[in-house]
């Protein structure tokens, strides 16, 4: 009997169609890492500052930076979460961090306010005013007599060494309503037995305020002032007023 002889392409063709896959293939890294700043607001960050801050990925965290009102401002130290905060621009900033994983996927914490200090320093106030829970900062809180006809001003003071021109001064307030408030920082015992230099008026609920001045030949050596006035103060009989000021003085 005579055998048959299928061409060996028809036998190919014939047979069932064969399935390939690549079984090492990697899928692609899209997941961003997780990012958490949690800074006390108005936090006075000075020196080589350790970010109060975590940071995670499921890969790996390649880069963290940091930002300063929206733009970058230097790494931060992966390992040690450590800046060097000197050679940042002193004054009020919004801080935050901006993480990035190996495949290039990014995640930014929130934003918080804060006062770089840079290669200034901030000063203690003396008397009145007592430290509180935020860095840098002290305050007082004012309870208006029911029948107060006016609210007396309050100051307090800082000693300023040599070789300090600039004071940049702040002030944070919250009442239960609008108040009219006053701001002043000079030199001496208070603007009336003293030299006020700089002074703002604000009216509002809450808010911060800036009061600085430069001067070229440099502050004068001994006790400044920080000072806040109550125009209208016997308007809010009854009321309480908290305010807080961070004194910071820059070479």
């Amino acid at each position: 009997m005579m055998r048959k002889h299928f061409p060996i392409v028809a036998m190919l063709l014939a047979l069932p169609a064969a399935t390939f896959a690549c079984s090492d293939e990697v899928e692609p890294d899209t997941t961003p890492p997780q990012v958490t700043l949690n800074v006390a607001p108005y936090t006075a960050v000075e020196g080589f500052y350790a970010v109060p801050a975590t940071w995670s990925d499921d890969v790996g965290v390649v880069k963290v930076a940091l930002m300063l009102d929206g733009q970058s401002a230097g790494d931060v130290e992966i390992s040690t979460k450590i800046i060097d905060s000197t050679r940042l621009a002193p004054g009020l900033h919004k801080l935050s961090l901006q993480v990035t994983d190996g495949a290039g996927n990014v995640a930014n914490s929130a934003e918080f306010p804060v006062v770089m200090v840079g290669q200034g320093k901030v000063l203690p106030y003396k008397d009145v005013w007592t430290a509180t829970k935020t860095p840098g900062w002290s305050g007082f809180d004012l309870d208006v007599a029911a029948d107060a006809d006016s609210v007396e001003d309050v100051k307090a003071h800082v000693d300023v060494a040599s070789g300090m021109s600039k004071a940049m001064v702040y002030f944070l307030w919250k009442g239960f309503t609008a108040w009219t408030l006053g701001f002043d920082i000079g030199a001496g015992e208070c603007p009336d037995n003293g030299t006020k230099l700089a002074s703002k008026d604000v009216t509002g609920g809450e808010g911060v305020s800036e009061v600085a001045h430069t001067i070229d030949t440099g502050l004068t050596v001994g006790q400044w002032f920080g000072h806040v006035r109550f125009p209208d103060g016997g308007n809010h009989k009854g009321e309480k007023l908290h305010v807080e000021s961070l004194f910071l003085v820059l070479p």
